[in-house]
């Protein structure tokens, strides 16, 4: 990752403000809302996950959703991912992950407004979004869908993923998959 990406620096520099204590239990349930940062539209953004089924390569689209974006980039450089299962897989459709009690009913303590585009439509296999928690707010779970859709507005499009053996393990099984190390990101 070049390191005068202004971005992330800006998410570095956030996280080092805020002394978040990664050995205290239940870190992952209470954590600050990130700022939405500036993004270089010359840039590329990609979020390469380390999984126990294989890895997984996402590109992010922070034209499309910034602080999905600012708010993805801010948990995996936290290590928030880390360890952290696809608790839900509906064969053939969808996995859901991202949350850290692995249920399905957690996620970082904090929400934001949805961002949407008719741009970033569920119209093919690896696109993301990020879990409806209620009238204008998304929790960070991650949805890749397996196959295309009809998913309405009730789901935010922030990135899309590379169709990898992963995402293929995934549509073919119930067998959950679990991050492993610190996922990097890449821009």
């Amino acid at each position: 990752m070049p390191e005068n990406d202004v971005a992330i620096a800006a998410i570095d520099s956030f996280i080092a403000e805020q002394s978040i204590d990664r050995s205290k239990d239940g870190w992952k349930t209470s954590l600050p809302q990130p700022p939405q940062v500036e993004f270089d539209a010359s840039k590329r953004y990609f979020w390469n996950v380390a999984t126990n089924i294989g890895d997984i390569k996402i590109q992010l689209m922070p034209d499309i959703a910034p602080m999905h974006v600012s708010s993805t980039i801010y948990l995996a450089r936290l290590g928030f991912y880390d360890g952290v299962i696809f608790h839900r897989v509906i064969t053939g459709f969808m996995a859901q992950g991202g949350d850290p009690l692995g249920q399905g009913i957690g996620g970082p303590g904090y929400n934001y407004n949805g961002e949407f585009s008719s741009s970033a439509r569920h119209d093919r296999p690896g696109l993301l979004s990020m879990a409806n928690a209620g009238t204008r707010h998304r929790r960070q779970p991650v949805l890749p869908h397996l196959r295309p859709d009809t998913l309405t507005s009730t789901t935010s499009t922030p990135s899309s993923a590379k169709w990898s053996k992963a995402w293929r393990t995934c549509s073919n099984s119930r067998r959950a998959a679990r991050a492993v190390g610190a996922p990097a990101l890449n821009c």
